[in-house]
C-alpha cells in the first residue's frame, strides 16, 4: 500500500514521532483500541515519518535511519537500528509505555493484560492520592508478579525488578 503523504498524516502521529526524537532506546506502544490494529498503527508512524521528509521538518524525517517500527501482536514496537548489543534488545522488549493508562483500574487491567512484560511505564497517570497509592500496593503485593512501584512526577512505573529500595511503600 502507497503513502499519502501529507500534513495530515505527519499530525495524525506527532505524539509518536515526538517520543521517538526524545527517546534513545525501544519504544513499545500498546494498541488495545478498537478502531486500529498494530499493523495499522505501524503504517501511520512510518507513512508520518515519510510525509515529514517530504515536509522537510529534519528532526522527524531522521527517525527514519533511527528506528525501524515493527507491529507485533498487541502493540507496536519502535527498535533502534544501530543497537550496541543484542542483549539490549530483550532487556527493551520486557518493557512497554502504557499511554491509556489514567487511574488505578487502568493500571491494575494493563498489568494483568502484559503481566508477562518485567516494566510497564504509566506516563499519565499521576496517582497524587496516598490511598489509591496503597490499594495499588496492596494489589501488587498479593498479585503473583509481586510488581514494585515507582513514582515520579514523571508518572507510575510498575517494575517485577529488584530496585534496590526506591520503590514506593504506604507511608512514605
Amino acid at each position: 500500500m502507497a503513502y499519502y503523504l501529507s500534513q495530515t498524516s505527519f499530525y495524525r502521529v506527532q505524539p509518536f514521532l515526538d517520543e521517538m526524537v526524545k527517546s534513545s532506546e525501544d519504544i513499545a506502544w500498546v494498541v488495545d483500541s478498537p478502531h486500529t490494529t498494530p499493523e495499522k498503527l505501524a503504517f501511520y508512524i512510518r507513512q508520518g515519518i515519510k510525509s515529514a521528509m517530504k515536509l522537510e521538518l529534519s528532526q522527524y524525517a531522521e527517525l527514519s535511519s533511527k528506528f525501524k517500527i515493527k507491529a507485533s501482536p498487541g502493540r507496536v514496537v519502535a527498535e533502534l537500528r544501530n543497537k550496541l548489543s543484542q542483549g539490549i534488545t530483550k532487556d527493551i522488549i520486557n518493557k512497554m509505555v502504557i499511554q491509556e493508562a489514567n487511574d488505578l483500574n487502568s493500571i491494575v487491567l494493563q498489568a494483568i493484560k502484559h503481566k508477562e512484560l518485567e516494566e510497564l511505564y504509566f506516563p499519565n497517570v499521576l496517582l497524587v492520592n496516598s490511598e489509591t497509592l496503597a490499594q495499588l500496593y496492596k494489589w501488587c503485593e498479593k498479585s503473583e508478579n509481586k510488581f514494585k512501584i515507582i513514582r515520579n512526577e514523571r508518572g507510575i512505573t510498575l517494575t517485577k525488578k529488584d530496585i534496590g529500595g526506591i520503590e514506593w511503600k504506604p507511608g512514605q
